[in-house]
Order: C-alpha cells, then sequence, then structure tokens
C-alpha cells in the first residue's frame, strides 16, 4: 500500500471498508434469521426473555445465539450464503470460460470481502504470467493490485473510456476496471524478410533483411524530444498511448498486436516506394549522385510512413532497407545482353574508325607515291638525251625502268594485302 500514490490508497482502502461491511453485514442478516427463528419457533418465555435482556442484553444474546436449539437456525443462511457463492462463482466461470470454479469463487470471495486480492506483475512491456497458470486481472479484472516496473507505460479502461495512465507504480485495479494496453518505454528492434514488391515497370522483386528501430512517441518539448532526466528517464506522450490502443486493426484473429502494425506500417511504406519506381532506379540508377535508398529512407523518416507511425504511437529511430532481390532470371539476362551490346557498338565504331583511318593513309600514300613516279619520270625524261641519234631509245629505257618499279611496288602492297586477309 506504500507504494500506492494518494487517488489509489483511497480506492484501495475505500474497496477494502465495503468488503469489511459486506462481511458485517451478511454476518449480522443471518445472526438476526438465526435471533427470529429462536424466539419464533422455540418454546422461550417472552416475558422472562424481556427482562434478561434489558438486565444483561449483550449476555442475553450471546446465550439464544449459541444454545443448542439455536444451532439449527444457522442451516439455512450458511447453506444460502454457501449456495450464492457457489452460483456467483459457476456464472463468472461461464462467462469468461475459466477451466475450474475456484477461480470463479476466488475472484468472488476477494470482490465481496477485499481479502486476497490477486496481483499482476507487468515488465518489459508484457504481462508477467507463469506458463499454465491463469491470472484473474489479465482474465477478467480488478480489483487487484497491478505491479508496474520501470520502463513500462499502462493505459487502464472501464467499459465505456479510458480511466487512466500510470508507470513505475504499484496500481490498484478498481472493479470494472481492466489493463487497456501496456507499452514498453524502451527502444525496440524489429526485422523483416522476403517481402515482396512489384516496381512500376512491372518486374517483381524481394526486398531481404530489412531492421528497424523504434519507441513509443516521446514528448516534445520546444519542437524537440524532452530530456531524459532521473525522475523522468523515459519522457513518452500521453496521447501516443491513446493511439497505440485505438488505431489498431481487427481482423478474424482478433486486435492487431502493435509490433505488427508498426511492422506492417513500415513495410508498407517499402513497397509503395518499389511501386512509385522503375527496376533500373531501383537497382542500376544511371544518373551521378542518384541513391535509391537515401531517398528510400528519407521516405520512410518524413513521408507518409512518418504520418501512419504516429497515428500508432510510434517513432521510427533507424531503419535498413537491406537489399533487392530480382526474381525473373530474364531480367538480369536481359540487362547482361544490353550491357554487352552497348560495349560492342562501342568497339565496332573504334574498329570502323581506325578502318576509315587506315584507309585514308593507305590512299594518300598511293597518291603521293603517283605524284613521285611522275616527278621521277619527269626528271628522267630531262636529263635523257633527246637530240641524239639514240633519243626514242633513252624514252623506251625511262618508262620501262619506272614501269617495273611500279609493278614491283603494287606486288608487294597486294602481298600484304593478301597477308591482312588470310589473318583475319
Amino acid at each position: 500500500m506504500s507504494h500506492l500514490r494518494a487517488t489509489q490508497t483511497d480506492i484501495a482502502s475505500r474497496q477494502q471498508v465495503y468488503g469489511w461491511l459486506r462481511i458485517l453485514g451478511a454476518g449480522f442478516l443471518a445472526l438476526s434469521m438465526v435471533f427470529w427463528g429462536t424466539f419464533r419457533f422455540e418454546s422461550w418465555d417472552l416475558y422472562l426473555a424481556s427482562e434478561s435482556l434489558m438486565k444483561d442484553p449483550l449476555g442475553t444474546i450471546l446465550a439464544v445465539l449459541f444454545s443448542p436449539a439455536s444451532m439449527r437456525y444457522y442451516l439455512a443462511p450458511l447453506a444460502a450464503t454457501v449456495g450464492v457463492f457457489l452460483w456467483a462463482g459457476a456464472y463468472i466461470r461461464d462467462i469468461y470460460a475459466l477451466p475450474q470454479l475456484r477461480l470463479g469463487l476466488k475472484y468472488i470471495l476477494s470482490s465481496m470481502t477485499g481479502l486476497n486480492y490477486p496481483t499482476l506483475l507487468i515488465d518489459g512491456g508484457a504481462k508477467k504470467i507463469p506458463k499454465g497458470e491463469i491470472n484473474l486481472l489479465d482474465v477478467i479484472g480488478g480489483p487487484g493490485y497491478v505491479h508496474i516496473h520501470p520502463g513500462n507505460a499502462v493505459l487502464f479502461r472501464k467499459l465505456r473510456q479510458p480511466s487512466n495512465i500510470t508507470l513505475r507504480e504499484t496500481y490498484f485495479l478498481a472493479p470494472f476496471e481492466t489493463i487497456g494496453q501496456i507499452a514498453s518505454l524502451e527502444e525496440q528492434q524489429g526485422s523483416r524478410d522476403d517481402v515482396k514488391a512489384l516496381t512500376r515497370d512491372g518486374i517483381r522483386v524481394t526486398v531481404r533483411d530489412i531492421h528497424y528501430r523504434y519507441r513509443l512517441f516521446p514528448e516534445l518539448e520546444g519542437g524537440k524530444p524532452k530530456r531524459r532526466t532521473l525522475q523522468n528517464p523515459y519522457p513518452f506522450d500521453e496521447k501516443a498511448l491513446w493511439n497505440m490502443a485505438y488505431n489498431l486493426a481487427v481482423d478474424e484473429k482478433g486486435l492487431e498486436a502493435w509490433k505488427t502494425a508498426v511492422s506492417r506500417a513500415i513495410v508498407g511504406g517499402i513497397t509503395d516506394y518499389i511501386n512509385a519506381h522503375d527496376i533500373d532506379a531501383l537497382t542500376a540508377p544511371r544518373e551521378a549522385g542518384q541513391d535509391p535508398r537515401r531517398e528510400l529512407r528519407y521516405s520512410l523518416f518524413h513521408g507518409p510512413t512518418r504520418t501512419a507511425l504516429r497515428n500508432l504511437g510510434a517513432e521510427l529511430i533507424y531503419v535498413d532497407v537491406g537489399h533487392f532481390a530480382i526474381d525473373s532470371d530474364l531480367v538480369d539476362e536481359q540487362r547482361t545482353a544490353t550491357w554487352a551490346a552497348d560495349w560492342l557498338g562501342n568497339a565496332q565504331v573504334v574498329k570502323a574508325y581506325g578502318e576509315a583511318k587506315r584507309l585514308v593513309y593507305q590512299e594518300l600514300g598511293r597518291a603521293e607515291a603517283q605524284a613521285e613516279l611522275i616527278m621521277a619520270i619527269a626528271n628522267a625524261l630531262e636529263n635523257a638525251d633527246m637530240n641524239g641519234v639514240n633519243a626514242v631509245e633513252s624514252v623506251r629505257t625511262v618508262l620501262l625502268s619506272h614501269t617495273s618499279q611500279l609493278l614491283e611496288t603494287l606486288a608487294e602492297s597486294s602481298k600484304k594485302e593478301l597477308g591482312k586477309g588470310v589473318e583475319k
């Protein structure tokens, strides 16, 4: 009781007082029935009993209540009390699907008498219940004591509305009050693998090794998360705990777990980014300085994913997208063929340019050779004796000698071309 807040101490004390009043009231009612039955059905002298009651009230009442004749009148109220408790315990067992009747009786007795309240420990963002045991505070609710360890926050609620948010204390769970939501205030880590997605150009990819860290949305001070102190090591926004409790989805299996909802929001942000981009933009960006992973992380921290997480009461701290794997081998084959065609085209361009230069130089060489041949013939004719007896013979000799030289040059050139053709 010393660990309870003032309001909780008042509620617990009031419930215990109510329990004692119920006990005293039931006992008084049972004794009144015994007293009335004894005087009504036993042969008591009412005159003498009245005088005795006036002289010694307590002794007279005790003598009547514990006389051998009045013992049988205890059976009716005792049987009625036992029957009511058994019926109430069976009703509780049936309503909450308890496996044993004693659990229903235990709840009825503790609720009626204010004694032997059940307890529940909360640590690590979860209820600590031994395996195979059933805790009445978990299944039914108050009254009872909930021990909350540091680093945990709990939202309690009544039938129609939340009742309280508390942390790091022993909380008295009032009647008709239940545990609504439990949150661990420490940073939590999650991972996903083999997330399927479809790119904008219709390519199926698988995202592997996704890792992320998140926490309950912190309390803000000046637009920034509030600093931690020894008195408040885990400042958190109470509205975030409300969002955590009341913005979860419900499916055929029941209420969705908060961790599952956070994972769904993060994975949804990743798949939405993939759906909006082509496969080349994700795995092989062509523009300089383009980083799809950095853009994806930015969208998770500042885009719609941040709003979705805020609606769940969570804040994303870190994310590692992992790597993208293309499901179809045809994409890799086509990408290799495209890459090879690009390089093959570049090689053919270089080769054609070299071949063109070779032909240019070859034609240039031939032209220079022809020019030199003409000049040589002209020089030879100038040096020849054109006025002598052997002028015709001299011209004939010059033409034959230079023609033979030209034929030898063409023959050597033909041999070289033939040799290159054989090598090719």
